[in-house]
């Protein structure tokens, strides 16, 4: 059998290496044990990039048709027998539905994942994930601790761990110690933790206008007031927070200030310095999501609000989770001493303690430094691809959207012509194997915004982006002909 590539389909490459393996495999033409192409041999024998063919295996793998070993190769499993025609997947899917016509939420996650060119993704590549040094990692810490990981371990997280993130936050002038410092299942425990410690149905809570669409729901699940501050291409508009905050005094900010999720921006250090001098001027909480702070790729990095905090009043949230693999789930909290011995409370009333093995785990291998090789990594692949989405939509996109070019993160922010229907638009890119995260989740009033799009750069294989623009325009052109909307890029 000859695998051959049809470069003119919108089929993404590595999907139709995955197509392609799957059928044979599923239909016995393959059978299970056979040895499949190293991937650097497969990549030259078409002519492709090597991550292209890691993606493709990836894939393969999450479906269980294939295995790798070590020191041996890549070989073909069993495939997994046929589901009923009555999926869970299904049933999931009509609720969700549901839910997202009464409330508005959205599963801005990757499951289940999309069959095409998704642009709407909340985490970086699969395909860079490190699962086979994170593999080895486990399985020398299953063999010289025994059981210790498997108990339920300290509530407030792994002190070797805590000690290893005050290291790192104290490089990034931030001043902690083990004890200010609370383990947590993801960032977004985190921050439900902070809302449940500081706040009461009722209660004010400034955000920017948009905000992370996770944290939003999370506030609006809490019955809390919501007010949104307006954002340009320096992040927050801190000059109208003054003003709200003379008219309501909340009971705590929420803030995305570097690469912010969605909109791509960084606050600016003079607006930092503003915000952390209004806060404490009126004694005003913040809770600094800090996601992706370490993705920089370029321009000059901005202080942390924890670095510039003098009185305690910044509480700062960071996470493994979006970095290394989202199935992880390990983000960190950390800020005054009386304040995590609360939300260390708290958590136990929730989950006891976060997993102890991938504490353990995540300590052994930020220790021996193969979480900084990763970072390294992943900082020039996202930015090659953010370089590529850039000149794609200035190509193709440049008379009719506004975007800000971004210097880290994930994420480009599209200003789309207010005549277009997002909902609309979204039917139609998926119909055509292209997926975005339409703007309209990010913001409190929901549906009223229908002018924004969110493309996640990271997350899409390079040879796919510019297929991926260029079907987007085509669709947003012939969606409403003859726009003059004007266009700029920063």
């Amino acid at each position: 059998m000859r695998l051959n590539l049809n470069k003119k389909t919108n089929i993404p490459i590595y999907k139709q290496i995955v197509n392609f393996y799957k059928k044979a495999i599923q239909s016995g033409q393959i059978p299970p044990g056979t040895q499949l192409p190293a991937t650097r041999r497969l990549a030259n024998e078409l002519g492709i990039n090597r991550l292209t063919v890691d993606h493709a295996y990836e894939n393969l793998k999450i479906d269980g048709l294939i295995e790798t070993i070590i020191g041996s190769g890549t070989f073909t499993l069993t495939p997994p027998a046929e589901q009923s025609t009555c999926t869970s997947n299904q049933i999931f899917h009509e609720w969700n539905n549901d839910l997202q016509n009464q409330n508005h939420l959205y599963n801005l996650t990757s499951y289940p994942p999309f069959d095409g060119i998704n642009f709407s993704s909340g985490s970086g590549d699969p395909a860079l994930f490190p699962y086979e040094s994170f593999r080895k990692t486990l399985q020398t810490l299953m063999r010289k601790q025994g059981y210790e990981p498997l108990t339920y371990g300290d509530p407030q997280g792994y002190l070797p761990l805590r000690q290893s993130i005050g290291q790192i936050l104290t490089s990034q002038g931030i001043s902690t110690e083990p004890n200010k410092i609370l383990i947590t299942s993801g960032s977004q425990q985190a921050i439900a933790l902070c809302a449940q410690v500081y706040l009461q149905p009722g209660d004010t809570v400034f955000v920017e206008r948009p905000t992370y669409a996770a944290a939003l729901n999370l506030f609006q699940s809490m019955s809390l007031n919501i007010e949104s501050i307006k954002m340009d291409a320096e992040g927050m508009v801190v000059d109208e927070l003054e003003e709200k905050i003379k008219i309501k005094l909340p009971k705590l900010i929420y803030t995305v200030p570097t690469y912010h999720n969605p909109t791509g921006t960084c606050l600016s250090t003079v607006r930092r310095y503003q915000l952390i001098n209004l806060a404490a001027h009126y004694n005003i909480p913040i809770i600094e999501d800090d996601y992706v702070g370490d993705l920089h790729y370029d321009g000059h990095t901005r202080p942390t609000l924890k670095s510039l905090d003098q009185h305690e009043l910044v509480i700062f949230i960071g996470t493994f989770s979006k970095m290394l693999m989202p199935g992880i789930r390990v983000g960190y909290v950390t800020g005054h001493e009386n304040l995590i011995k609360k939300l260390t409370r708290q958590k136990y009333l929730t989950d006891l303690a976060s997993n102890n093995l991938l504490q353990h785990a995540l300590y052994a291998y930020v220790t021996i430094g193969r979480y900084q090789q990763h970072l390294n990594r992943a900082c020039r692949v996202y930015k090659k691809r953010r370089d590529i989405i850039h000149f794609s939509l200035k190509q193709h996109l440049a008379n009719e959207c506004e975007w800000v070019f971004p210097n880290g993160g994930f994420y480009i922010w599209l200003k789309i012509p207010s005549e277009l229907n997002t909902q609309h638009l979204l039917s139609q890119c998926k119909q055509n194997g292209l997926n975005f995260a339409p703007g309209y989740l990010f913001f409190d009033q929901a549906l009223s915004e229908q002018s924004y799009i969110r493309l996640n750069f990271a997350a899409v294989h390079e040879d796919d982006i510019p297929n991926g623009i260029q079907k987007l325009a085509e669709l947003i052109k012939n969606h409403k002909p003859n726009l003059n909307t004007r266009a700029f890029s920063g």
